[in-house]
C-alpha cells in the first residue's frame, strides 16, 4: 500500500505472493524469501513488475562466531535488459556476546553485486550491523 510521505514514493498498490523457506541444524542455518510485487491501483504514470528476495546462511563456529551471508537479488520486468537483475553473493563473519545479561550480535559482510543495473548499480558493499539478539516466543528458558 503506498506509505511513502514525499518522493521518492511509488504511491501504488502493489499486492503479490511471498514465499519463505527455511532450515536450521547444528552446524547452522540456511533461509530464502522471494515475493512478486504487481501494480494494481495508484500512481499510473509506471508499472510496476518485480521478482525481489533474500538468502541468508550462516554457519556455526566456536564461542559465538559465525560465517554468514545475507545478500539480496532482484528482477525488474519492466526495466530495460541491461538495468533489469541485480544479484549479490555475500560473505561476513558474526560474533555474539553477553553485554549487560543481554546477547548481542556484531557482523562484518562483503556483498559483490555479480549481476548489476548498468544505470545505477553499485558494484560492492561493506555491511556492519550491531543489534540484540532477540528471544523467540515460542523459546523456553
Amino acid at each position: 500500500m503506498p506509505t511513502a510521505t514525499g518522493e521518492p514514493g511509488s504511491d501504488q498498490w502493489q499486492p503479490g505472493p511471498f514465499f519463505a523457506g527455511s532450515m536450521l541444524r547444528k552446524w547452522g542455518s540456511a533461509a530464502l524469501f522471494a515475493s512478486q510485487l504487481y501494480d494494481v491501483a495508484g500512481d499510473d504514470s509506471f508499472d510496476t513488475n518485480i521478482t525481489a528476495g533474500q538468502y541468508f546462511y550462516s554457519i556455526n563456529l566456536n564461542d559465538g562466531w559465525q560465517v554468514i551471508g545475507t545478500p539480496t537479488w532482484s528482477y525488474d520486468y519492466e526495466a530495460s535488459s541491461n538495468n533489469a537483475a541485480s544479484f549479490s553473493i555475500a560473505v561476513g563473519i558474526a560474533k555474539t556476546a553477553i553485554i549487560n545479561s543481554r546477547p548481542w550480535q556484531f557482523t562484518l559482510e562483503y556483498w559483490n553485486y555479480v549481476i548489476r543495473p548498468d544505470d545505477f548499480g553499485v558494484e560492492h558493499q561493506i555491511r556492519i550491523t550491531i543489534g540484540p539478539v532477540v528471544k523467540l516466543p515460542w523459546e523456553k528458558r
